[in-house]
């Protein structure tokens, strides 16, 4: 995943990619000392030239969160677009820092000479791509740039180092996957307003008439895909674990609300299908609050899904591993952002985006 992040960074960049200013100036001087770690001074330069970059991609999409995105709270999460990117850049950048001071830890040396040619044939193209306005706007430089890339280089070589010892086996009982086709049929409609509401009773008891017949004439070999197909419903599928983890606390079941909300709303399916021992059999007709279910057991183990599973589980090792060691880091080291000169970035300058497709 990191060697293909690394390699879309450089093919943007590579690509000639220019941006495009339409007003204003830069009070921003990339000589600035934006941050520290452990004493180590960071160039504001490089922090604009990653913020800059952020902001071009989001302005493309003006045209649906309107001309002032950058103010509004676009996530949810309390906070302003900028207040987001702003924080996320900052985190990335001390996240670069910390890599880089640690190489030593995992035998990791500098970039190669071939590598700091290719980085710098990149960044000499963005930079004569873009005018100078541009450049002067976006705070940075080419020396940025080429920290900037030599940074990113570093970090994919340090999450390989972080991650080699990762235990990657993983058994068949532990990814084990069921899976389950299913019909949904909501039971709810959206007023004038845009407003949820549940449909009247004799609506849903009409639905759930309609639901049995199908399900009756399924149960009796019919094909579910034409059984539906007039009214306009879809078989959607849907793989679960066969041997489900155990939370190991509290906090625990905290940390993965956010991830397993979308799964919980299938429970009632996986429970229906759980009752289910012969792989093609349906289960009676499932409801839940806003839906009434169709589900056939497809199959007891599948092993495309499971193997999928495999590949998710080694994934989150690895990214708790490396997680782990920068969190350690980030507790022993001392970061400083110096705000008198992080504050005068802001994305009140619009940028537009060309890439040069044909540049390789």
């Amino acid at each position: 995943m990191y060697n293909l992040k690394r390699k879309f960074c450089l093919i943007m960049i590579m690509a000639i990619m220019s941006m495009t200013i339409f007003t204003g100036c830069s009070n921003i001087n990339p000589n600035d000392t934006v941050a520290t770690l452990d004493k180590k001074n960071i160039r504001m330069g490089v922090a604009s030239f990653m913020a800059k970059y952020q902001q071009a991609s989001y302005d493309q999409y003006k045209q649906w969160f309107g001309e002032d995105m950058w103010s509004k709270d676009i996530s949810g999460n309390g906070s302003t677009l900028t207040e987001t990117v702003k924080e996320n850049v900052l985190e990335e950048l001390e996240e670069f820092y910390l890599l880089d001071a640690h190489k030593a830890d995992y035998n990791i040396e500098d970039i190669t000479g071939d590598e700091l040619k290719s980085i710098e044939k990149a960044a000499e193209k963005f930079i004569k791509a873009n005018t100078d306005k541009a450049i002067k706007q976006m705070g940075t430089s080419k020396e940025d740039v080429v920290e900037y890339l030599r940074l990113y280089t570093i970090k994919n070589k340090m999450h390989a180092a972080i991650i080699a010892d990762v235990d990657t086996n993983v058994s068949d009982e532990e990814a084990a996957q069921k899976t389950v086709s299913y019909v949904k049929i909501e039971t709810t409609t959206t007023d004038d307003d845009g407003n949820q509401k549940d449909l009247s009773a004799d609506e849903i008891k009409a639905l759930k008439d309609k639901a049995n017949s199908i399900l009756n004439e399924a149960k009796n070999g019919g094909d579910l895909e034409e059984l539906i197909k007039e009214d306009g419903y879809s078989v959607d599928t849907h793989s679960y674990d066969v041997n489900p983890a155990k939370e190991d606390s509290k906090e625990g079941d905290e940390e993965d609300s956010e991830e397993s909300s979308t799964d919980d709303t299938m429970k009632p399916v996986e429970e229906a299908a759980n009752a289910l021992t012969k792989e093609g059999s349906y289960a009676d007709l499932v409801t839940s609050d806003d839906a009434i279910y169709i589900v056939r057991l497809d199959s007891l183990f599948d092993k495309e899904a499971t193997n999928d599973k495999k590949e998710e589980i080694v994934s989150k090792r690895q990214d708790d591993k490396y997680q782990e060691v920068l969190d350690g880091w980030k507790k022993d080291a001392k970061w400083e952002v110096n705000n008198s000169v992080w504050d005068k970035l802001n994305f009140d300058t619009p940028f537009s985006i060309t890439t040069d497709e044909t540049a390789k």
